[in-house]
């Protein structure tokens, strides 16, 4: 993902004050279910507002979701199509612009992200206000604590760079919280939103940019083999020997005559091999058929085989 860290300031002389980066490291087979630059469209969004920012200070230019004026303070993005209980990521810029110094009294305001299926994900206060350094009220936020769970910090705590105005980076260093939701049903909402910001002015806002949503391959037995390609979904097997190749492997397959049901003719089968070395029957793949495979045999007593990539289906007998 191209990572924008951008300083705009308006004919106002409003400034963009935060460039948050909030990134997953994706799994090597993450499906990508979602993603916008907002150069084209704002498909998936319930507000349609968008704003460039001239290459002459952004560094090439480009347009993101929101707006100055009158002041961007609540956005959701639903998605529609999820698959129930697979785990998905959630990437984005995120620009915080204007003074962020509370509505009535000096700050400080607060900025969410939230999924409908996991919940608050980021709820981080920032106060940008004066004197600079000053511990009431404080703020949140911090280089060490970016989703605003770490306690209280001084003012412009965390700023990298200030001009007039901080910019701060949130995100995706090492040890940075990873951004993940469950999917609890097949549309998901998510709603990046700024509580106490000055509405209908143009003096707070928020921005967004290259919104990527993927989905994370389910790997439910941790074997380094996920879900759709491994022969034993919920024992780790990751050599996946299968020595008859019925898509069931040795380790989850006492089935030996492939009727679909692990039963005393199995067991007859069984017996007869019993400390031999016959691959079939050897349950743990360690080269002898021998008591640890009767354990195994007997846990998987009047069962189907598997779950995997056989057709033999999942429910117990």
């Amino acid at each position: 993902m191209l990572i924008k860290t951008r300083l705009v300031r308006s004919a106002a002389g409003i400034q963009i004050l935060l460039a948050l980066l909030l990134s997953m490291a994706p799994a090597t087979n993450a499906q990508i279910v979602y993603s916008n630059d907002f150069e084209i469209d704002t498909a998936g969004f319930d507000i349609a507002d968008t704003e460039f920012l001239p290459s002459d200070l952004s560094g090439g230019g480009s347009t993101y979701l929101g707006s100055r004026d009158p002041g961007s303070t609540f956005a959701v993005l639903t998605l529609t199509g999820l698959t129930v209980g697979a785990v998905y990521t959630v990437e984005f810029d995120l620009y915080i612009g204007g003074t962020w110094d509370g509505s009535l009294n000096f700050g400080p305001d607060i900025f969410s992200f939230t999924s409908s299926s996991a919940g608050t994900l980021v709820n981080a206060t920032f106060r940008n206000g004066f004197p600079i350094g000053n511990s009431t009220p404080s703020q949140t936020y911090s280089d060490a604590t970016p989703l605003g769970d770490g306690g209280d910090f001084r003012t412009r705590e965390g700023a990298d760079l200030e001009l007039g105005e901080p910019i701060y980076y949130f995100g995706h260093g090492d040890g940075n919280p990873i951004l993940t939701f469950q999917a609890s049903s097949i549309m998901e909402q998510l709603t990046f939103q700024s509580v106490d910001a000055q509405i209908g002015s143009n003096d707070e806002f928020f921005a967004l940019d290259n919104i990527v949503v993927r989905a994370m391959s389910l790997d439910s037995d941790g074997d380094g083999v996920e879900d759709s390609l491994d022969n034993c979904t919920e024992v780790v097997n990751p050599d996946q020997v299968d020595t008859d190749g019925d898509g069931y492997g040795n380790s989850c397959d006492a089935d030996f005559n492939n009727d679909c049901v692990v039963n005393f003719i199995d067991l007859a089968g069984f017996s007869d091999e019993f400390l031999g070395v016959n691959a079939l029957f050897d349950l743990n793949n360690d080269g002898a058929v021998n008591f640890v495979d009767v354990v195994l045999l007997s846990s998987a007593f009047f069962q189907l085989p598997g779950p995997g990539l056989g057709a033999c289906g999942t429910s117990s007998l």
